[in-house]
């Protein structure tokens, strides 16, 4: 008597693999012979031979709305946490979008546009673009190296300043500094 309820296709005359597995359970597996292995998760799905893909796709056209998400929730609010792919109006270019919830409302935290603009709390007009709200912080940058520079600035690859890891706010053109705001007060 197996407990499981097992799908299984047929690779030859007399021989069959399995494909699907729900086990006693309720856990679920795709794709491989789970035999005596034990699931280590709800849902686990398995290639013998190069990587797993679960695909979303919609069945239609369109040029926007929703292609496919991944909710996560509990039984009081159902989406306390989506990842969510949308068409970026035409049929071959779509953003991904990340949203959370709070007080249970949810809203979009991060967008990745089509283009690859990505937006923190905003709908990015330039390759990052961050919104931080009524907060007084935009960013926290923290570096534990004493001496090298937290951010360098570049331009085609060329250093042309920084902002120092706490000692020095410098701005140049590659060469001697045209601006520097030095830790010991100096300008």
């Amino acid at each position: 008597y197996v407990s499981d309820l097992i799908f299984r296709t047929r690779t030859g005359a007399s021989s069959s693999a399995e494909r699907l597995r729900i086990d006693n359970n309720g856990q679920v597996g795709i794709g491989t012979d789970f035999g005596s292995n034990v699931m280590t998760s709800p849902l686990e799905i398995r290639r013998l031979h190069g990587g797993s893909t679960i695909q979303l796709t919609r069945n239609n056209d369109a040029t926007s709305g929703d292609l496919g998400s991944l909710r996560f929730g509990n039984e009081n609010y159902t989406e306390l946490a989506r990842i969510v792919s949308q068409q970026d109006g035409a049929t071959d270019a779509g953003n991904l979008s990340f949203k959370t919830a709070t007080g249970g409302s949810s809203a979009e935290r991060l967008l990745i546009t089509s283009s690859g603009l990505v937006g923190i709390n905003s709908n990015p007009g330039a390759a990052l673009e961050v919104n931080s709200g009524d907060s007084y912080d935009v960013a926290i940058f923290n570096s534990f190296h004493a001496d090298g520079p937290l951010i360098p600035i570049q331009r085609s690859g060329n250093n042309i300043g920084f902002l120092g890891s706490g000692k020095n706010l410098a701005p140049s053109t590659g060469g001697a500094d045209d601006l520097a705001l030095r830790s010991q007060n100096e300008l």
